[in-house]
């Protein structure tokens, strides 16, 4: 079965307006030289080197059942504590957004010239009557690379309303006046999208008609694994995810390894809050130990209940 689809919320493109998120596959086969415990923390201090002050690096889920949404003790205070709030892409730029939408289409194709005609029918009949997304919708998506026509599906792995951490998170900065940054542009993530062969993106987009029902009580699973702030369990649960294997370096640990001059040059300035998605962390080529390797103290900050006051709407 491909599990791609499965575990896209934890993974790296921030496209929770549009749906589409992955997880490394593979992080779990290297790991920071923490101990299992010190390690289950979703918001990781940065500090030494020749920062004046910490910053933190915070791994999201990008969408996640309003029920399941939760902000751990003791990240208000280190929020509240930065000056500055950076996320994959500027999501606060209304023009990185059209900019992402128009980047995403197939420039005049539809998907039912790119695929089997059994498959297409199959991909619209489950579309449409299955997950009862509107004909409009369905027209949209059949002109977007597969990889974000997928979006459509996401929210209907969830019961009831959705959260993402990252909307959450600049709503916050807007009220404190934080400046939002992006550490790469629309330009960086699509051009990773389409190095990925249509044939694969037709795959994984096809995984989610044949095995849905079963993808939800997986992604359910995740969504329990992320509570428990379990970095490397999340890693372990996607250690035999095949299908992305070949594309790790373009869709991870190249994206990682671009972030983190971005990211120091942010931490020097001010006191920065990284909020990116929790399969960046982990790994060799996660964000933790590559930020360690250039001579930065990152460590957990461990705490494991919900904060009193969240972080939320008011």
């Amino acid at each position: 079965m491909n599990k791609l689809s499965t575990f896209s919320s934890l993974w790296g493109l921030p496209f929770f307006l549009l749906g589409t998120f992955f997880l490394s596959p593979s992080s779990a086969k290297a790991q920071p030289e923490t101990s299992e415990t010190f390690s289950q923390s979703l918001l990781w201090e940065i500090k030494g080197k020749e920062l004046a002050q910490p910053s933190y690096l915070f791994g999201t889920i990008h969408l996640i059942g309003k029920d399941d949404f939760f902000i751990p003790k003791g990240t208000k205070t280190r929020f509240e504590s930065c000056e500055v709030l950076a996320l994959e892409i500027d999501m606060d730029n209304p023009m990185e957004i059209v900019k992402m939408t128009m980047a995403g289409m197939l420039g005049g194709k539809s998907l039912e010239t790119q695929m089997d005609s059994i498959d297409y029918q199959r991909l619209k009949s489950f579309m449409l009557d299955t997950l009862g997304i509107s004909t409009a919708e369905f027209n949209i998506a059949m002109r977007m690379q597969p990889m974000l026509a997928s979006s459509l599906m996401y929210p209907k792995m969830i019961e009831g309303e959705t959260v993402a951490y990252e909307e959450r998170f600049m709503k916050e900065a807007k009220k404190r006046d934080m400046n939002v940054v992006g550490l790469e542009s629309v330009s960086d993530q699509m051009g990773a999208i389409s190095d990925i062969p249509m044939e694969a993106q037709l795959e994984m987009l096809m995984a989610y008609v044949d095995s849905f029902e079963v993808q939800k009580a997986m992604f359910q699973e995740l969504v329990d694994i992320y509570r428990a702030q379990d970095l490397p369990q999340l890693a372990a649960m996607m250690d035999d995810t095949e299908e992305l294997g070949e594309f790790e370096d373009v869709m991870l640990n190249n994206r990682n390894r671009k972030w983190i001059p971005k990211i120091e040059k942010l931490a020097k300035a001010k006191p920065t809050f990284i909020a990116v998605g929790a399969g960046h962390l982990w790994g060799e080529e996660g964000v933790i130990q590559l930020l360690q390797q250039e001579g930065y103290e990152v460590t957990p900050v461990r705490f494991f209940k919900e904060e009193e006051k969240p972080i939320q709407d008011q």
